[in-house]
């Protein structure tokens, strides 16, 4: 698991997580902004719609030269559709006086219980709102599903025409929610390659920066085993990409880990030559003793003077080696000393 889940692919995925916390705001305050304006639009466009409807004059003449009795169709407006806006005009009798929806062969209707081809009105409940409102509301904005579509519908009370009458138009949201939805689809599907395209690099990257870490435990590895204190890590990569991505502390690292390598295999050589200096000196008074001890032993009908002379003799080198061990300890201290006051 350790292995599975290494530094640079923990980096990578931290790296990853915040860079997908940011794409999800931006994509969700981008997404939120865009549907508010595509609505507000969509109401600009219905309002649009019906203020023409309001400033039509071939309108006016068509109710007024209208002795048919069926309603006026609008000729200059689409019809319902993804692309286009129904338009449907009322008196104050929900009679049906112009619109872009009508079936003539049915003729005209005021009512929602039987639907030929939409609605008529498309929003009853709207236009009742707005009756028991009126004046201090005379629009409406309203939705309804119809035929598997959301409507979006906008109803207007008027008196441009002499008496009041009622204007609703009407526009299919399905054009609208499948931009919204293609919209979507792209923030996910650009958001999941950033992602990608994030956690792979982030990985390359943290890779090479560890690079130097990697190098300087392989070097401390080698030491623990050969106890060669002369081995340097590389500060820095052998390309000049390398060189570029450790211009930093992790350098800063390397060569202070290449300091302490240094003061280690100087301490260690002074260990070694104090273990040498000692071990001449000491050799001397030593093989004194030894001979000393040795001829007591063997020569045990000595003369009584022999005997002092060569106890004194192992006295004196006993002394002497006291000395030098003094003398080696006193060098180690100063030397100790001298590499201190040296760092500082």
């Amino acid at each position: 698991m350790a292995r599975l889940f290494s530094l640079p692919l923990r980096l990578a995925l931290l790296y990853t997580l915040l860079l997908a916390i940011a794409l999800w705001f931006f994509g969700f305050t981008a997404y939120q902004r865009t549907a508010q304006q595509s609505y507000q639009n969509l109401d600009i466009l219905l309002s649009s719609r019906a203020a023409s409807v309001r400033l039509g004059k071939d309108i006016i003449a068509g109710f007024n030269n209208n002795s048919t009795g069926l309603p006026v169709i609008l000729n200059s407006v689409d019809g319902l559709g993804t692309q286009g806006v129904a338009i449907e005009v009322f008196d104050a009798q929900m009679s049906l006086l112009a619109t872009t929806t009508y079936t003539q062969g049915y003729g005209p209707q005021s009512s929602v219980d039987t639907l030929i081809s939409s609605p008529i009105p498309w929003d009853a409940h709207a236009i009742d709102t707005i009756k028991r409102q009126y004046p201090q509301i005379n629009h409406l904005y309203s939705t309804i599903h119809y035929q598997g579509q959301t409507i979006r519908i906008y109803t207007l009370q008027t008196n441009d025409f002499g008496s009041p009458h009622f204007i609703q138009t009407a526009r299919s949201e399905q054009d609208l929610a499948q931009s919204l939805n293609d919209l979507r689809l792209l923030l996910i599907r650009g958001g999941l390659l950033a992602l990608a395209f994030a956690l792979v690099g982030g990985w390359c990257i943290t890779w090479s920066i560890l690079a130097l870490v990697r190098r300087m435990t392989r070097t401390a590895q080698s030491i623990s085993d050969s106890r060669d204190f002369s081995k340097r890590v590389l500060a820095h990569g052998k390309n000049r990409y390398n060189r570029l991505l450790t211009q930093d502390e992790l350098s800063t690292l390397a060569e202070t880990f290449n300091q302490m390598l240094a003061n280690l295999e100087e301490a260690y050589q002074r260990q070694q030559r104090f273990i040498a200096d000692a071990s001449h000196e000491l050799r001397a008074p030593i093989t004194s003793i030894r001979c000393n001890l040795d001829l007591l032993s063997k020569a045990p009908d000595l003369p009584e003077s022999e005997i002092q002379a060569a106890l004194d003799d192992a006295r004196a080198e006993t002394a002497r080696m006291g000395r030098l061990v003094n003398d080696l300890l006193l060098l180690a201290h100063t030397d100790d000393f001298t590499a201190s006051k040296n760092h500082l």
